[in-house]
């Protein structure tokens, strides 16, 4: 009896062990969950030419928002994060009329035993897009108007039991914000502020 259950323990052990270093090599770090492609969907009352203005100027309107509930608009995007850290966002129906939004990511670990958290937090940051115009009684094109894209979301996988390495965005913000160049007089511009989530669909990116 006590040869079977020293084998008996043995065998648990063996169990336990091979259960804990599968479990450990299946969770991503924050970086690497982060990467890949993902699918995204914007919600608000926002102008879909401010986040991805048009090339040419009559088709401001070609892209289309789906109309959502009490008067704002959903829109499918995907969005590429590589792994040298910069990202790619452009709407699903996209083409080479109409300007993606290109800057950096970063993503902050939260160590689940120290904050008690199971997300991450990411953040990307657009280049600073410049808007030229024509100055006032001169054929020079000037600065007009410099804006910039700014999204931070919850990013959420890593922890999970269920199918580890699945990630998703939560409580997302995309914020466009503009100002106006040093050639016209500066004046407030307004804020806009869309929801953001997604679901990454690759571990690889398409960019």
């Amino acid at each position: 009896p006590t040869s079977n259950t020293m084998h008996a323990i043995v065998i648990l052990l063996l169990v336990c062990y091979s259960f804990v270093s599968l479990t450990s090599a299946q969770v991503l770090g924050s970086h690497q969950l982060a990467a890949g492609e993902w699918k995204v969907t914007l919600r608000g009352r926002f102008d879909p030419a401010t986040i991805f203005p048009t090339t040419k100027s009559n088709l401001s309107s070609e892209i289309v928002a789906r109309r959502g509930l009490w008067g704002s608009k959903v829109m499918d995007c995907t969005c590429s994060l590589s792994d040298d850290g910069t990202f790619c966002l452009r709407p699903e129906q996209s083409n080479n009329n109409h300007l993606a939004v290109r800057g950096r990511w970063n993503v902050l670990s939260n160590p689940y035993c120290i904050t008690d958290r199971f997300y991450d937090q990411l953040t990307l940051k657009s280049y600073p897009r410049q808007h030229l115009a024509k100055a006032v009684g001169q054929g020079d094109m000037i600065i007009d108007l410099i804006t910039a894209v700014n999204v931070h979301a919850r990013l959420w996988g890593r922890y999970s039991r269920n199918r580890p390495g699945r990630g998703k965005l939560s409580h997302g913000s995309l914020i466009v914000s503009a100002e106006e160049s040093e050639h016209k007089r500066r004046r407030w511009q307004p804020k806009q502020c869309v929801s953001f989530s997604a679901i990454r669909t690759s571990s690889q990116s398409s960019e």
